[in-house]
């Protein structure tokens, strides 16, 4: 049904009187500014009502797009402080390192001081009877900076020399050739 015949049945139902003999036919239906601001108004709601609609999803997205950015907010400030936490710890264990880098320095000097190496030669070549390796006693090796040398077993003895060991440095390289 269309508007107009909707009107028209609602303007006869509000001319009709119970009891009545007499019917008013066919007259000017024309809406009442009640009726007519009704209509307006209900048209208006609808409007209302499709546009909120519309816009319900960008508030939602809105929405969302704010607690994102406060979380986002949250979880930055948050690992701020913890890098600012780190860092100061690491100012504080550097400072301390640099204090036990220099008491060791200190004490390696001072402990430098009390060994007399001339003395130690003294000893050793007077008292222990060690002489210097010659020349052709003594073996060079080449090594990295970062690698060391491990000894795994027993220097072998030489019984076939007779003199036996004759140097400290073919005692500790194992060498007797």
């Amino acid at each position: 049904m269309g508007n107009s015949e909707k009107n028209k049945r609602f303007n006869q139902r509000m001319y009709y009187v119970d009891g009545s003999s007499a019917r008013q036919l066919d007259t000017v239906s024309q809406p009442s500014p009640t009726r007519e601001n009704e209509i307006i108004k209900r048209q208006k709601l609808r409007k209302r009502v499709k546009r909120q609609k519309r816009f319900l999803g960008y508030k939602i997205t809105l929405m969302m797009c704010m607690f994102a950015t406060l979380v986002g907010g949250v979880v930055l400030v948050g690992a701020e402080t913890q890098v600012r936490n780190k860092s100061r710890e690491i100012q504080k264990l550097e400072n301390e390192l640099n204090e036990i880098v220099n008491l060791n320095n200190v004490l390696i000097a001072e402990s430098e001081k009390a060994i007399d190496l001339d003395e130690i030669y003294t000893i050793a070549t007077n008292e222990l009877g060690m002489v210097e390796p010659s020349e052709d006693q003594v073996r060079y090796y080449e090594r990295d900076e970062k690698s060391y040398v491990e000894q795994y077993a027993q220097i072998p003895n030489e019984s076939s020399k007779s003199e036996g060991i004759t140097s400290l440095a073919d005692f500790i390289l194992g060498y007797g050739d």
